[in-house]
């Protein structure tokens, strides 16, 4: 149509499409018409009439909203804004902050644009060493709002939290039933201590190697509402726990948990070891040890260690040890356990455990001692004349069966008394050979009673606590000193071994898993996310679904957990367990 026309009669081009293509949906003309209207081709006319029916054209005209643009809010934040930016705070880390104290929900681009306006210049760029400030600085803002507003947890209104951490309350089952908390009683602040033994008992529960780890999860709320409060202490005050604690204190704690665990062990085979963790500071209170696993003498901590051997616990630990007193540290751990009517059997230890002189006392009205002797050549040489050999079938520490020989004779082995005169200690020696080793191993004992394959049998399971030596080294890193000083590292070791019996007792109730090492049962049960909802009466943990949920459904120890829910003493309200 004629530009010309269309003008004089007042009708734009825009118009005449709009007339064109309200005839076309008409039906009033086809598409070849329409096309000679507009003065395309045909085929560009029907694909804009399909793109106006399905609302897609892009040529069609977008009216603008007309009145003033809503403008930005931070009502009532703006001094705080301005005080957090001198700070050298960035917009977001304002943004983060205000959200956490005050609930305010302030965009970064909002706090930018009000600062601008503010007359604030643009923040130049930081060095890394001034955002790890800014950062401490921004934690320590919250953390301080946090613990001035601290409420109790009975009054907390119902919330929602989201925590990596979720998993570690399939614990308080454990603890709750066995009433562990009780063996922080000796403690003078009980709420206090009760809070900085379960912060410590989570960190070890949930693989972390390090209290300094605590400071990433500052901001973790079922980390806090797992220990009885809304915020998680942070690492200096865990470091300042431990501190002044006695020793006498400590020893009543070992005692109370010893008493918790009896009911888990048989206790009449104890397996005994040191184990010698390095350090690799310039600390004088640590004295020069042999590290077995580097090969070389260097300072370090010599930890004593006991292990029961049907449950695999270790009820007693000491880092507390000095190397001139290691050889007496066995009997001074059966003086302590006597009161507590623990007897045992048989004793299985190294030889480098303790001496003769303290065997000779031990054998006199204590347990009976099996351990190894040293190998010199000239035994091995005798050992290859010994003609009359008895094949003996014993029972292997992994299964099965095998047959190796053994001779047995008694033996007189010299020690020198405390008086300075040379004794004689009567023992049993048997020599076994065909183990699977090019050299006999050489068994003494100071029982006279029980039959040789008995006692054969009793040394090779020795290996558990090696075993389980390894576990706490690379799960629990028991190598990681949390201090040079012997109290905190008593303590932190103590804490290692509740640790490790929890997941014991974890596994004797999950069935298939009754061997499995901590690592296996965090991956397959305690690692990963989940819901927790905190209610006035009720704490619900909303766990994710894995391969093993079944068997952890099914377990012992979560019966009445599951449905309804049981009530925790230092929550103070019920806890249930939910999958989904």
């Amino acid at each position: 149509m004629n530009e010309q026309l269309l003008n004089a009669l007042g009708i734009r081009n825009q118009d005449v499409e709009t007339l064109a293509f309200l005839k076309y949906a008409l039906g009033e003309i086809d598409g070849n018409e329409g096309a000679k209207i507009l003065g395309i081709t045909p085929n560009s006319f029907r694909l804009r009439a399909w793109r106006i029916q399905h609302r897609k054209d892009t040529q069609g005209h977008k009216e603008k909203k007309t009145g003033p643009k809503t403008r930005y809010k931070v009502a009532g934040c703006e001094e705080v804004i301005r005080s957090y930016r001198k700070k050298n705070l960035s917009e977001s880390e304002i943004s983060y902050i205000l959200k956490e104290t005050t609930g305010a929900v302030v965009s970064p681009a909002t706090v930018g644009r009000f600062l601008r306006d503010d007359g604030f210049k643009k923040m130049p760029r930081r060095t890394q060493k001034e955002k790890r400030k800014a950062m401490e600085t921004m934690k320590g803002i919250v953390l301080d709002y946090k613990n001035k507003h601290r409420e109790d947890i009975d009054r907390l209104g119902e919330s929602l939290c989201r925590s990596s951490n979720a998993g570690v309350f399939l614990f308080a089952p454990l603890i709750e039933n066995d009433n562990l908390l009780d063996i922080v009683s000796p403690i003078p602040e009980r709420k206090k201590a009760n809070r900085f033994f379960l912060t410590l008992l989570a960190l070890k529960l949930i693989e972390k190697k390090r209290r300094y780890d605590i400071n990433f999860m500052l901001e973790d709320e079922g980390l806090a509402l797992f220990t009885g409060s809304d915020t998680v202490p942070c690492s200096s005050s865990l470091h300042s726990f431990d501190y002044d604690m006695k020793e006498a204190t400590l020893r009543k704690m070992k005692t109370i948990y010893i008493e918790i665990l009896k009911k888990y062990m048989d206790l009449s085979v104890l397996h005994i070891d040191f184990h010698t963790t390095p350090h690799f500071g310039d600390s004088r209170e640590m004295e020069t040890n042999h590290i077995a696993t580097r090969g070389k003498n260097m300072k370090g901590a010599l930890i004593f260690l006991v292990q029961d051997k049907e449950s695999r616990m270790f009820p007693y630990s000491n880092a507390n040890v000095k190397r001139s007193e290691a050889s007496g540290e066995i009997k001074r751990f059966l003086d302590m356990v006597k009161p507590l009517g623990i007897k045992p059997e048989w004793i299985i230890i190294d030889s480098k455990v303790t001496n003769y002189k303290n065997i000779a006392r031990m054998a006199v009205d204590g347990p009976k001692i099996v351990t190894i002797r040293y190998r010199s050549k000239k035994m091995v040489e005798e050992a290859r004349d010994i003609e009359d050999w008895q094949v003996v079938r014993i029972k292997r520490a992994k299964g099965g069966y095998a047959k190796i020989r053994a001779h047995e004779k008694p033996i007189s082995l010299r020690y020198k008394d405390d008086d300075g005169t040379w004794k004689q200690l009567k023992m049993r020696e048997i020599i076994v050979t065909d183990n699977g080793r090019e050299k006999p191993m050489f068994i003494i004992t100071t029982d006279f009673e029980h039959s040789l394959k008995d006692i054969i049998e009793l040394y090779p399971p020795r290996w558990l606590i090696e075993l389980g030596i390894k576990t706490e080294t690379k799960f629990f890193d028991l190598n990681q000193l949390a201090s040079d000083l012997a109290i905190k590292l008593d303590f932190d070791t103590f804490m290692t071994q509740i640790a490790h019996s929890l997941y014991r007792v974890m596994a004797r109730n999950l069935r298939g898993y009754e061997n499995a090492e901590p690592e296996t049962l965090y991956k397959e049960f305690v690692q990963g996310w989940g819901r927790i909802y905190n209610y006035k009466d009720k704490i619900i943990v909303c766990l994710s679904k894995k391969r093993s949920t079944g068997c952890l459904i099914n377990a012992p120890f979560l019966d009445g957990w599951v449905e309804g829910g049981k009530n925790v003493a230092w929550l103070g309200k019920k806890l249930e367990f939910v999958w989904l």
